[in-house]
């Protein structure tokens, strides 16, 4: 699966992690530091899911973590867009 971080979104950094606020709505969501370094690239291009180095995360885990923030809308897949 690819995915990018939707627009237009604002980016605040935080001891914890990274605040992303969705412009539309308001609504923020705190990234910890970790998951949103494993993300950062999704910020530039569409990210291919498979190639991330999970880096001793569960994988299940970050594949139910990366779907949570597409249903957010905080990331958006390649499929969307077509």
């Amino acid at each position: 699966m690819l995915v990018k971080f939707a627009e237009p979104l604002f980016m605040q950094d935080t001891k914890e992690g990274k605040v992303i606020v969705k412009l539309e709505t308001n609504e923020g969501y705190l990234i910890p530091n970790e998951a949103y370094h494993l993300l950062s690239p999704a910020n530039n291009h569409f990210l291919d899911l498979n190639s991330i180095d999970t880096d001793g995360y569960d994988i299940r885990e970050l594949h139910s973590f990366i779907q949570d923030m597409i249903n957010y809308g905080l990331l958006i897949t390649k499929d969307e867009l077509e």
